[in-house]
Formats: C-alpha cells, sequence, structure tokens
C-alpha cells in the first residue's frame, strides 16, 4: 500500500531590515533572536491561508516570515499550485511592535499620529527591482513617512475645503470595490462636511472620491480595534502583479525564483551631544582653580572629545569652570555596535576626553577614556529635525 505524500514549496517570503543591528536585522546579544515586532495575519487572512493550504512560518533570524504552498506536480519549469487562488485573494499581516526602542534608533517619526499606520503592499510599480530584493516601500531607499496611511475605526469622518453636492461624496473599498455615501453630510462656510459609518464596511484600503475624483485614501481596520498597529502588509495572489513581483503565474503555478519581499528601515543619523558636569571634587576643576583668568581662558579652549575615527569629530559649543558641552559636527548613524571607519583592524569606536589637545608644546592627556555612546533609549527631538543623543557625564 503506497503512502500519501504532500509537498509544500515556498511560495513567497517578507524580511524586515534593520542597519541598526550589526548583522542587520536583530539584536546579536541574544542567543535566541527577539525581534522588535510581533507580525500576525489578520483573521480572513487566516481563512483564506485554510482554503489554499498554505502555511506560514516565522524566520526570526532573517527577521520576517515565509509563506508555504502545497504543490502538486509541474508545468513546464513551474510548479503547479494544489489549489489555484482567486485575483481577489489579499493575504493581509499585521505588524505591532514589541519593542518601545524601535521608532528611536529607525530614522521614522519620532512621535508618529495616532491615527496613521505604515502600509505596503506587493503592488509596487518597480519593474526592475530583483526577484530577491523587492522593496515594498515606495521608496528603494527604504521606508519613510510617504508609506503611511490613515487609520479608520468604526467611523470616518472627514472635511472638504469646498461644498459638494448630494450623492457625489462616496467611500470606496479598493479590493471589493464596494461602495457606501455618508451617512452625514453638510455644507457650511465654503466647506462640507462628511460622516461614514463604518460598522458594516469591509476592512481594508479605501477611498473618498468626490465625483469620481481621488481625494483622500484610508485603511479601515475595525479588527483591530483600538490596538496599536504598527503597520499592514498585503500580499496580493492577483496574475496582474508586476512579474517581478508576482507570486502566482495565471495558470495557477509558481516560477523556480521565488519573490523575497524586503522593508529596510534605516538607523536614524542624530547629532551627539555630550554634557559634562564638573563636581567641587573634580580633578580638573580643581586643576583649573589654579589657573589664572588667561591661563584658565586657554586651558579650556584645549579640551575636546577625540576619537580613533576621522568621520568622527566634536565641536565645543559650551566651555565654562563648571560644564563642557561638545556636539559632533555632523549627524551620526545609530549602531548596535560602533566600528571605526578608520580602522584596519575592524576596531571598535573609542571616544576619549582630553585636555592639551593641540597645544603647541604639551602632548594631549586623558580626562576620562572610554566615553559612552549615546543611549538608544533616549532622544532629543525637541529641534526636530535635528535630532540630539545625548550623554550626561559627571566628573
Amino acid at each position: 500500500m503506497g503512502s500519501l505524500q504532500v509537498k509544500y514549496s515556498e511560495l513567497f517570503s517578507v524580511q524586515i531590515k534593520q542597519p541598526f543591528y550589526e548583522n542587520g536585522v536583530v539584536g546579536s546579544t541574544v542567543i535566541v533572536p527577539t525581534l522588535d515586532y510581533n507580525i500576525i495575519p489578520t483573521t480572513n487572512c487566516k481563512a483564506i491561508l485554510q482554503r489554499l493550504d498554505l502555511i506560514m512560518k516565522s524566520n526570526p533570524t532573517k527577521g520576517g516570515f515565509t509563506v508555504w504552498s502545497r504543490t502538486n506536480g509541474m508545468s513546464g519549469a513551474n510548479e503547479l499550485l494544489y489549489f489555484k487562488p482567486k485575483p481577489s485573494d489579499l493575504l493581509t499581516f499585521v505588524i505591532s511592535l514589541s519593542n518601545p526602542y524601535f521608532l528611536n534608533y529607525n530614522s521614522l517619526a519620532t512621535a508618529p499620529p495616532s491615527d496613521r499606520i505604515y502600509y505596503f503592499n506587493n503592488q509596487v510599480p518597480d519593474p526592475l527591482a530583483p526577484k530577491d530584493e523587492l522593496h515594498l516601500s515606495s521608496d528603494v531607499s527604504g521606508v519613510s513617512d510617504a508609506d503611511t496611511i490613515k487609520k479608520i475605526v468604526n467611523r470616518y469622518d472627514y472635511i472638504h475645503s469646498a461644498n459638494i453636492a448630494p450623492g457625489t461624496a462616496k467611500l470606496i473599498h479598493i479590493e471589493s470595490g464596494y461602495e457606501i455615501l455618508p451617512n452625514a453630510h453638510s455644507n457650511q462656510g465654503g466647506q462640507a462636511f462628511l460622516s461614514f459609518n463604518l460598522l458594516s464596511f469591509p476592512d481594508g484600503r479605501c477611498e473618498i472620491r468626490i465625483g469620481g475624483v481621488l481625494i483622500e485614501s484610508a485603511y479601515n481596520f475595525s479588527e483591530m480595534g483600538d490596538t496599536p498597529v504598527f503597520a499592514i502588509i498585503e500580499c496580493s495572489l492577483d496574475e496582474l502583479v508586476l512579474p517581478n513581483y508576482r507570486i502566482v503565474e495565471n495558470n495557477g503555478s509558481i516560477t523556480p525564483q521565488r519573490p523575497n519581499y524586503s522593508l529596510l528601515f534605516m538607523n536614524r543619523s542624530t547629532l551627539w551631544r555630550y554634557k559634562v558636569i564638573l563636581e567641587d571634587n573634580s580633578p580638573l576643576y580643581v586643576e583649573l582653580n589654579r589657573l589664572t583668568l588667561a591661563e584658565r581662558a586657554d586651558f579650556l579652549s584645549k579640551i575636546n572629545i577625540i576619537s580613533n575615527d576621522t568621520g568622527v569629530v566634536f565641536i565645543p559649543t559650551i566651555i565654562s569652570d563648571k560644564q563642557f558641552e561638545f556636539i559632533s559636527d555632523t549627524p551620526k548613524p545609530l549602531q548596535e555596535k560602533y566600528i571605526s571607519s578608520s580602522s584596519t583592524n575592524g576596531d571598535s569606536l573609542s571616544l576619549v576626553l582630553k585636555k592639551f589637545v593641540n597645544h603647541p608644546t604639551i602632548s594631549p592627556e586623558d580626562i576620562k577614556v572610554n566615553l559612552p555612546y549615546p543611549p538608544k533609549h533616549q532622544l532629543d527631538a525637541t529641534s526636530d529635525p535635528i535630532i540630539y543623543s545625548d550623554v550626561l557625564l559627571n566628573l
């Protein structure tokens, strides 16, 4: 009696990359990778996975997941799926953050609006993107605020800058084409106030159109309610997706090279600001008080932070008897591990507070070695878009 053999083949994969980390994906200081986020399929996605006999498997070492499909035979060089999907089948995955510092060291809005989420799909209009590196962000260089969309739940209120004739404003669900009129509509003071009831409106991307013209895009996500959602990833199984981004061919087959979708979150660059406070019993403060005013001014002018990286330079901005402040001359990318770009041996970045810097006759001397790197859990964004990473030292 023969045994039943069931074969599963890779359908597609999604990888999230973070150059902040040494390995580009996840913290390297742990034995078992712990991602900064969770990725789960929506209820509708789970139903499609079950109907098509698809399996979603997480891959922490690559920062994402892979979807596998049951296959049955060949069509030329292509494998045939056991169940052919419908063009309308859309696999939707929700990303929620588990690391509160994610927004700090990735170059994203430090305080994103509560009514916006990041939105990605595999219908990116880039026919030249390589199949093993298919960016889901609108820009090939990485994720930005341009990838956000308005999130709506239960009700959608919109204010238009001009009066609108009754019956001309509609909210249209992109995937199904389902549309509704506003349940409340008023024109006042040259503006139109619209309110749509979403209780029976399907989840997913939608658009307000007035007279057939697109006015605003949004994403209805009533399934999660007010639960924090960082991002949505949608993967269409439609055969009309661009060939390089396409998952399934029109005959229900899959090509030998499978699409690898990626999200690149570039690490944030900040101005590194070191603030040094001198205590009354500090050896440096005692040394300063032995000097004349002229000697003290000259002494203070020759204190600075010196690094073993020619690209990491600091400028003194506050120098007094009790307080020093040094700011990097240019923003520096935050990293899990700092390596000197000037080193040929991969030496760690070294920062040392020194005196007698650029003195004509005295060699520089260490005041404090091994200065700490900027902490990833704290940013000063009060001067946004200039963002500081602060380090406070007491001597």
